[in-house]
């Protein structure tokens, strides 16, 4: 199993709708093929959220899984018509849970 952890900086007008977004992002990632599970989070504190107002995490079955959903045409929408409009940065890293 490998997990994609995608932290976004919303454009300042867009943080008060940041919990409309972590809804349409749960449901536009569930549609993209090899992504089995999504859990989206907001800033739980004025520290995090200094830094970030949205975590994806994006599990999938494996590695080659994961790299097919970067470039497949359903995330890059996702990207062009969800995220890109409002975020003003992100970041993103993959980790192998351990059990």
């Amino acid at each position: 199993m490998v997990e994609r952890h995608v932290y976004l900086k919303l454009h300042e007008q867009h943080v008060p709708a940041r919990e409309a977004l972590a809804r349409t992002c749960r449901q536009r990632l569930l549609q993209v093929p090899g992504v089995q599970a999504v859990a989206v989070g907001v800033a739980a504190d004025a520290q995090s959220a200094r830094s970030w107002d949205l975590c994806l995490q994006i599990r999938f079955a494996d590695l080659e899984a994961m790299e097919a959903y970067v470039p497949h045409p359903a995330h890059q929408a996702f990207l062009a018509e969800v995220l890109e409009p409002v975020t003003a940065f992100k970041k993103a890293w993959s980790f192998t849970p351990l059990s």
